[in-house]
Order: C-alpha cells, then sequence, then structure tokens
C-alpha cells in the first residue's frame, strides 16, 4: 500500500497517474453504454403472470402496438353541433395516418351526441412522449374554442412514465449539497474542496454510466430512482472518506515540512480503512442479489461495482490531484491559532460529536432513500395524469363504459383447433368493473380475451378488479385455473407485489449501509485522532 500511495503522490509519478485516471474515466464515460433518460419499462421478472401474458402476446397480431383514445367534446358539455362534428371529421381524418391499420379508424358518436371517440394503434417502438404530443397537436390543431381533445390509452400511461422518470429526487439533491457543505465547512480550503467535489464528481457520474451498463446487460429498465439513488450511495460514502481526509489535511498543516509529503502520510492513514470499508459495503450491495425484481438486482451489481470505482478514485486519483496542486492546496495558507488549537483534537472545531451527527444524518438520508426507493418497479408508471383522468371521466360520462382501460385475458385451449372461452369469460362478467369481454385470435392454444374495465388506469377499483378475477379464475380448477390475465393494470399490480417482497430485503441492506457507514467513520475518526497525536510527539 505504501509503495502505491507513494507511487500516486510522487513529482512526476502524480501527473502520470492523474492524466491516466482522467483518460480512464473519460474512455469509460464515452464507452459504456448511455442512457439519455432513465427507461420506463416493467422491472418484472419472467415469472409474473403480466409479463408472461407479454411474452405470449409477441406472436399476436400486432404486438408492438399500443392504443391511443382520443375524445372531443365541448367545454361546456353540450351536444355537438354540425359545425363541431365537421371540425373533428377533419381531425379524425389527419389522425388516421398514424394507426397501423389506417381503414380502421372510425369514430364513435355518443348516444347523448356529447362525443365522438376514436381509437388509434399506433407503433410501440416510437418515443412515447413524442407520440403523445404529435397526437395532441393533431387532435388540437384548427379545432373551434369551444370544443376540446382529450387523450387516454396505453400511449398517454406511457408518456407519463416517461416524464415522470425525469424528475430529479429532491432528497439525493439535498444528500448532495449537504455532503458539499460539509466538505467545504471542513476543509476551509477553496482548492482542497474543489479537489474533493471533482473527484466525487467525477465517481457519481461514473457509477451512474455503470449503471447503465450493467441495466443494460442484465435487460432491466433503470429508473430515475435508482439513478439518484446510485449517485447519492457514491456520494455519501465518499463523502465519509473526505471528511476525515480534510480533518486530517488541515492537522498536519500544523507541521512543518513538504505538504507532498503531508498528503503522502494523510493518505496511507486513512487509505486502508477507506477500501476496507468500500468492500464491505460493495459486498452488502450483492445482497440485492436475492431480491426477486430484476432492476434490484441489477441495481446491487451496479452499486458493488461503482463502490469498487469509488475506493479506486479516492484512494489513488484523489491525492494525485492534491499532489499535483502542491502547497495551493491549502490555499490561503496554514490553519490559524484558532484552527490549530480546534484540531489538535483531532477533529474539525473541536466539535467531533457534531461532524459525527452530520455525517451520520447523510449516511441516514441514503439508507432511507434506499428502503423507500422503488428500485423493482417505476412505481405509478401507470398512474394516469390529471389529463388522463379528466379524459377517461368524459368517456365514462358520454359512453357509460369503462373502454378506456384495457385488461388481457389469455385462455388455454381445450381441444386442438378449438377454444372455449365461456368458462373465463362468464367469470370476468361476474364483476361489476368488467363492461364487457371480447374475443380476439387464437395462437398456440391460446385465445385473447380483451377485458373492458369500468374504472380508471392504475386506480384501486381497478386493481381490485384485476386480483379477484385471478383469484376466481385460479380455483375454478381445470384448465380455466391456466388463465392468464396481463394487461397495464395487471402489471401495476405485480410490480406492487414485487416491491413488497422485496422491501425486506432493501429493508436489510439500507440499514446494513448504514451501519457500515457509520462503523466506517468512526474508524475513521478513531485512527485519525492517534495519527494526529503521533504527529504531536
Amino acid at each position: 500500500m505504501r509503495a502505491i500511495i507513494s507511487f500516486v503522490t510522487g513529482r512526476r509519478t502524480s501527473w502520470i497517474t492523474l492524466v491516466a485516471g482522467v483518460v480512464a474515466i473519460g474512455l469509460a464515460l464515452i464507452l459504456l453504454p448511455r442512457s439519455s433518460s432513465p427507461t420506463a419499462g416493467s422491472g418484472l421478472p419472467a415469472s409474473a403472470d403480466s409479463k408472461r401474458v407479454d411474452s405470449l402476446l409477441a406472436d399476436f397480431p400486432e404486438p408492438d402496438t399500443d392504443y391511443a383514445l382520443i375524445v372531443w367534446n365541448r367545454h361546456d358539455g353540450d351536444r355537438l353541433t354540425a359545425a363541431d362534428n365537421a371540425a373533428i371529421a377533419s381531425r379524425v381524418s389527419a389522425l388516421a395516418p398514424l394507426d397501423a391499420d389506417p381503414a380502421t379508424v372510425r369514430p364513435e358518436l355518443a348516444a347523448n351526441r356529447t362525443a365522438i371517440l376514436v381509437e388509434l394503434y399506433v407503433d410501440r417502438t416510437s418515443s412515447p412522449a413524442v407520440l403523445a404530443n404529435r397526437i395532441d397537436s393533431v387532435a388540437d390543431a384548427g379545432l373551434p374554442a369551444d370544443l376540446q381533445a382529450q387523450l387516454t390509452g396505453t400511449v398517454a400511461s406511457r408518456a407519463n412514465a416517461a416524464a415522470a422518470s425525469t424528475v430529479p429526487d429532491l432528497a439525493l439533491i439535498l444528500v448532495s449539497v449537504i455532503a458539499a457543505l460539509l466538505l467545504l465547512a471542513l476543509s476551509r480550503r477553496p482548492v482542497l474542496w474543489l479537489a474533493q467535489v471533482a473527484a466525487l464528481g467525477a465517481a457519481g457520474w461514473l457509477g451512474i454510466r455503470i449503471a447503465d451498463a450493467v441495466y443494460a446487460g442484465l435487460g432491466a429498465p433503470l429508473t430515475a430512482d435508482a439513478r439518484d439513488l446510485l449517485f447519492g450511495v457514491i456520494v455519501g460514502i465518499g463523502a465519509c472518506y473526505c471528511c476525515a481526509l480534510s480533518v486530517r489535511l488541515r492537522a498536519a498543516g500544523r507541521v512543518a515540512g513538504d505538504s507532498r509529503d503531508s498528503i503522502r502520510g494523510t493518505t496511507i492513514v486513512l487509505a486502508a480503512p477507506a477500501l476496507v470499508g468500500a468492500a464491505i459495503v460493495a459486498v452488502g450491495m450483492l445482497a440485492l442479489l436475492f431480491a426477486r425484481g430484476p432492476a434490484t438486482r441489477a441495481f446491487g451489481v451496479g452499486a458493488a461495482i461503482a463502490v469498487a470505482g469509488l475506493a479506486i478514485v479516492v484512494v489513488a486519483l484523489l491525492p494525485a490531484l492534491m499532489a499535483v496542486t502542491g502547497r495551493a492546496l491549502l490555499w490561503p495558507g496554514a490553519p490559524t491559532a484558532t484552527e490549530q488549537t480546534a484540531t489538535q483534537s483531532g477533529a474539525p472545531g473541536g466539535r467531533p460529536l457534531l461532524v459525527a451527527v452530520i455525517v451520520a444524518a447523510v449516511a441516514c438520508l441514503v439508507a432511507l432513500d434506499l428502503v423507500d426507493a422503488q428500485l423493482s418497479s417505476n412505481a405509478g408508471i401507470d398512474t394516469p395524469s390529471a389529463a388522463q383522468a379528466r379524459a377517461q371521466h368524459t368517456i365514462d360520462a358520454a359512453y357509460g363504459t369503462g373502454d378506456g382501460n384495457q385488461a388481457v385475458m389469455l385462455a388455454p385451449a381445450f381441444f386442438a383447433g378449438e377454444t372455449s372461452t365461456v368458462a373465463p369469460t362468464t367469470l370476468a362478467m361476474n364483476f361489476a368493473t368488467v363492461h364487457a369481454v371480447t374475443r380476439g385470435a387464437t395462437i398456440h392454444g391460446r385465445t385473447e380475451l380483451i377485458v373492458a374495465l369500468d374504472a380508471d388506469p392504475a386506480s384501486a377499483r381497478a386493481l381490485s378488479a384485476i386480483s379477484e378475477i385471478r383469484r376466481s379464475l385460479a380455483s375454478t380448477g381445470g384448465l380455466t385455473a391456466h388463465t392468464l390475465v396481463g394487461g397495464a393494470d395487471a402489471a401495476e399490480l405485480d410490480r406492487r407485489a414485487i416491491v413488497s417482497a422485496d422491501r425486506g430485503t432493501i429493508l436489510a441492506v439500507g440499514i446494513g449501509a448504514l451501519a457500515l457507514l457509520l462503523l466506517a467513520l468512526a474508524g475513521l475518526l478513531v485512527r485519525l485522532r492517534r495519527s494526529t497525536r503521533a504527529s504531536d510527539h
């Protein structure tokens, strides 16, 4: 270890280490897979019913399509006039080319003549946000002021999820800000502070890029929660090390000598516990491999690799960066008399308990966010926005159905060449939430049944209906019990079940990470106190 530290802090070799490190990080940021924004995905294991339905539907007609429901009505809710109908007809003609089969696009006038509804089946590979905006703009173009067009369906849900995934995690932004302010308060030296912030920032972004690669390799959806949380974990662990580093360097400033020697001695004192702590945390993160959710397992692998990368950055690259800056590191000069007196206790400002509490607060925020984060899913991915809810209510009021929300049942075939769908259809129709069941194609021994739900997407009423339908099918016995129920609501129900099942594992890892961070901090402070006393003598 001494030989490595001596190399990275040498007069010439520190430049070599710094340049090599910057080049390596730059290449990693360029070559590793890059995600422009967190992806929205199911985050479900292959054994989940909704995931099995999605896999089986790949062989059915139009497997890669989403549906969009556009409803036009007057702001005042009155009946549509002849001029309104003509304006809407022109919008329907403009929207038809977006459908997979434009010839099948037909407007449906409500019986009370207060609304017109059109259903489009569009290419799922398109960007949901771009597609939703395009549909909205076409449906609204040239409408009279008293008319409005509203969008719902899976296109709107996916666009809503994509928009929600770009919202930053405020708790983790707070962690980063607190860590930066804490480092500034401890170092009281702008150059030292900038060096530490630069190292932590590089490690954090490298960790995010590593997560992109791991999630892509494991085929798991990367959520905003996971990316932000990983960045917070890196910043939280790195800040603990940098806090002790700042205190030790300020204490070493009281001793005459070359600043490079102080950096070398400080790094030698702190490197071993930092590496051991990082190794323990990395192994702890691998415990998430026991979770059921693919995204949670991917987070464990990504976090373990990212923490290992952080250890290399703070033990090799940061000392090299500090060694290159030389005496400028402690600018504007040696500690004042007040600071010298304060640092004799081995902690900043003579308040080691206060510093420990502040750092513990940072660690708690990271650990609690780890517990709360929906790593196994994009929580609420199918929860409708306010605009979707208004569109659904307009459809319900005009048509008296819940056709804006659909589930899918795949019923098994009883005989070769024949399919009986009477039993699952009858069971589904026993529920007041189910408005209608429409039979679709039969592929590989399973028949597709489209279930129209009279409930808002992802609402408690819709999720309860899916749960009850599944329970009823399972209790019938025979081949009917093997009917699978999928769709957006079923996927949301499965995601919540996975999150609930994984919460115990995530809680254990969160508590373990917090305990390890506090132990690492305590070990660094004890080692720091001993080193400071030795330097005094």
